[in-house]
């Protein structure tokens, strides 16, 4: 598990974010965040940034992290939580060349670790697409619970504490 850590996002990122954005397993399953150009990508990792000299509050503002590789040092994904329906949401993505070594179900263990130690949070949710198997994985494995369908998607909630 000493493969990857999670940290505040930098402006060295600002390239990588951008560059994740524009891969095809990102758009399909997180179109919201496929930047148009680098300024996108910019003004977001900055606005981010922005959020890491308050409290932990994803009802009110997001908070996401960097997904780092240990041995190289390179971000690899992210994962962050923030408001979705009036309830805190996690999401992650991992660039498509490290897919399949498990950094996504670590992420989401490290996150939720932090949470416990740092917030008052008592429940977090995932929503996946149904066919994301990958996604789906992740959050069973972090002892997700599978609470409903809606449309094209499937909502998990995870208690925390």
């Amino acid at each position: 598990m000493d493969e990857i850590y999670l940290k505040e996002f930098t402006d060295s990122d600002i390239g990588k974010i951008y560059e994740m954005s524009k891969e095809d397993h990102l758009i399909q399953y997180l179109p919201d965040q496929e930047y148009q150009d680098l300024n996108e990508a910019k003004e977001v990792v900055e606005f981010l940034m922005g959020m890491y000299n308050q409290e932990i509050n994803p009802l009110e503002r997001p908070y996401v992290l960097g997904v780092y590789e240990r041995k190289t040092g390179k971000i690899i994904g992210h994962v962050g939580l923030s408001n979705y329906k009036d309830r805190i949401e996690i999401g992650y993505a991992i660039e498509k060349k490290k897919l399949g070594k498990g950094y996504g179900k670590i992420a989401v263990m490290y996150m939720i670790k932090r949470i416990e130690e740092e917030t008052n949070i008592k429940e977090i949710h995932g929503i996946v697409d149904k066919s994301n198997i990958a996604s789906i994985k992740v959050l069973e494995s972090n002892s997700f619970i599978k609470i409903k369908e809606e449309n094209e998607k499937v909502i998990y909630k995870r208690n925390i504490k």
